[in-house]
């Protein structure tokens, strides 16, 4: 966390309260806007690749692997499930701090289904995991009743741990009249509830660097919840010099009507290194972007899954290869119609009236379910990048925007990991390896990066998974 949670104090009835206590409540909600509207890395799933896969083999073979914080008490996941000729078998499995798999999901068997939510209670309970630790997830698929050339897949859009809110109460009331201590210390247990049931982690995404051409070519397709107001972009890509290469972003709700949110300039190049474009805010409440949802007919909603498709053009023989890219949600931090906007006392002020002190009360119920600025507790998985045998085989990078203090990336010792930043992703920093060259989960302190700053994109590289977190991870 790099702006920390302000000190609310409590209060007892007869305190003289000053100003800067009175807007310690203000300091709590303001905080928590920020988190809601804070950038977050979409879910990549694709098609092929390793964040979808398939089998022809009859019984259990992971065709999906990724990595996830534990934290939470829910597991969340959605899923679209295939099969030719037989029928689609399939479970989601963890690797335990036994190093054994263990299942995590009931069998899923034979229904096909191009869409389907899954919530489960009680993982916290599950064998063998520790909260504050991070566990390996697979899915495991096999076809039965197989025919001829049989086969089935699964595509994993989403999978999430989530907490359960403790401590709310129902926010106070406030009417002319003296006022309790009880009533503001209400308000102090609602504000630290919901501090406690936002995630601890932001996942960065994973990365694909392969090569291409063609015109628009559908380079990645990503998932993410809405909240307003859209996207923040950046590609790195190269081709050959004097070749040309561009970047578009579309967005879609059924993943069959397509808005086209964004375009970049066309790029020359003037070398073989890398070229970077950057659509910094890609506001889909205004302008070219929301002329083109309204044209699709595309009405967007607070927590409504977005598809998100990367394209790039690239109209010279020689093609483009995408090295890594940085899609992130993007706000411009204006809260929703009917945030009350909580007010700001000033020393000697005599204005502690009902009306100011019922904004403390509706800015607290706008993250409550069903609230205009609702909290979401997801606790995001990411996608590995390949097959753990093969780890290593490439350069596998991570990205996102950099808001928690502690980089938690999965290392080798034979491959270091190094970190890139500023405005070409030219600040590079090494990074701490394993002893050993088996891989292993390294916690680093990103205070140490000077060029790295609050909401900066970047770049990991040479690891297979990395997040940031406000605490060092457990690591054994």
């Amino acid at each position: 966390m790099l702006v920390p949670f302000p000190a609310i104090p409590d209060v007892a009835d007869g305190m003289i309260l000053s100003a800067g206590q009175m807007n310690a409540y203000k300091s709590g909600v303001e905080w928590l806007l920020g988190e809601a509207h804070a950038p977050i890395a979409l879910w990549q799933f694709g098609s092929g690749g390793p964040w979808n896969g398939s089998t022809s083999q009859t019984t259990d073979q992971p065709v999906w692997w990724g990595h996830m914080y534990h934290g939470g008490d829910t597991l969340h996941f959605i899923y679209g499930a295939s099969a030719y000729n037989g029928a689609c078998v399939f479970k989601l499995i963890y690797i335990g701090d036994d190093g054994n798999p263990h299942d995590a999901t009931p069998t899923y068997d034979g229904a096909y289904t191009s869409w389907q939510e899954v919530t489960i209670t009680g993982i916290d309970h599950l064998p063998y995991m520790t909260k504050g630790k991070v566990y390996e997830w697979r899915v495991q698929c096999h076809v039965k009743d197989a025919g001829t050339n049989a086969s089935a897949g699964v595509t994993l859009f989403h999978l999430s741990e989530h907490k359960t809110l403790t401590n709310w109460v129902t926010p106070p009331s406030f009417v002319t009249g003296p006022s309790s201590a009880a009533q503001l210390n209400t308000l102090k247990q609602d504000i630290l509830a919901l501090y406690s049931y936002l995630s601890p982690t932001n996942p960065l995404m994973v990365n694909d660097p392969r090569a291409g051409t063609g015109s628009w070519i559908p380079w990645g397709t990503y998932i993410f919840r809405y909240r307003p107001h859209g996207l923040s972009v950046a590609a790195r890509a190269s081709c050959a010099t004097g070749h040309h290469w561009q970047a578009r972003v579309m967005v879609s709700t059924d993943r069959s009507h397509w808005a086209q949110v964004w375009t970049s300039n066309m790029v020359t190049a003037i070398s073989n290194d890398p070229a970077v474009v950057w659509g910094d805010a890609i506001d889909f409440t205004t302008g070219d972007a929301a002329a083109a949802l309204a044209e699709q007919g595309i009405v967007l909603h607070l927590g409504d899954y977005l598809f998100v498709q990367l394209q790039l053009n690239s109209p010279d023989s020689g093609g483009v290869r995408m090295w890594q890219q940085v899609i992130t949600r993007w706000s411009s931090q204006v809260p929703a119609s009917g945030w009350a906007g909580a007010h700001l006392f000033s020393q000697g002020e005599t204005t502690v009236t009902p009306s100011n002190l019922t904004k403390y009360t509706n800015d607290v119920k706008a993250f409550y379910t069903g609230g205009v600025e609702e909290l979401w507790s997801e606790n995001m998985g990411f996608c590995a990048f390949r097959d753990p045998s093969t780890w290593g085989v490439m350069p596998q990078s991570y990205s996102g925007r950099h808001r928690k203090r502690w980089l938690c990336y999965l290392a080798s010792a034979t491959s270091p990991a190094t970190l890139h930043c500023g405005t070409g992703f030219t600040k590079t920093t090494s990074l701490p390896s394993p002893t050993s060259g088996d891989w292993a989960w390294q916690c680093y302190d990103l205070e140490q990066v000077s060029t790295l700053f609050p909401g900066g994109a970047y770049y990991v590289e040479n690891v297979d998974g990395a997040f940031e977190c406000d605490i060092p991870l457990v690591t054994s």
